[in-house]
């Protein structure tokens, strides 16, 4: 086992970069209203105004974006989140609302861009998935995973 460490005055400091560690989604209908629920964990120093959520069809041109708020944090990572309204069968999207109803769980993309601290013209994002998934869109720069229950 080799241990080796870097350091010294090589250069300036490397700007941390944002990672994606983790995602969550999940849609629930109930009282004839429909409602998802997302959440990401985000490692490094992100800007907490920034973090946003697109859900868009698997075939599809992407859709505007919601905000997430944080739901907590620790010196390493932020839990950013939001729950959103999405709209039953057969019925129109109201303004803000997700134009999916539960049934799309499966026929989506749920995308997830951060932006660290103070470089808010570097935006990552991080698609839902793995490489089984098939190439990643131009639209992500890495794959994430997420659970949906």
């Amino acid at each position: 086992l080799v241990l080796s460490a870097c350091g010294g005055s090589e250069g300036p400091p490397i700007v941390d970069e944002l990672q994606g560690v983790s995602g969550f989604y999940a849609c629930s209908d109930e009282d004839a209203s429909v409602s998802w629920t997302f959440e990401v964990v985000i490692a490094g120093p992100a800007n907490n105004n920034s973090t946003r959520v697109w859900v868009d069809p698997v075939d599809g041109a992407a859709t505007e974006s919601h905000l997430l708020t944080v739901l907590g944090s620790t010196a390493e990572r932020t839990t950013f989140g939001a729950s959103i309204s999405g709209t039953p069968a057969g019925e129109e999207a109201e303004a803000g609302a997700l134009p999916y109803d539960c049934s799309s769980e499966d026929s989506v993309r749920v995308r997830f861009c951060g932006s660290p601290e103070g470089m808010p013209t570097e935006v990552p994002c991080w698609l839902c998935g793995d490489e089984s998934d098939g190439d990643l869109p131009e639209q992500a720069d890495a794959w994430l995973p997420c659970s949906d229950q």
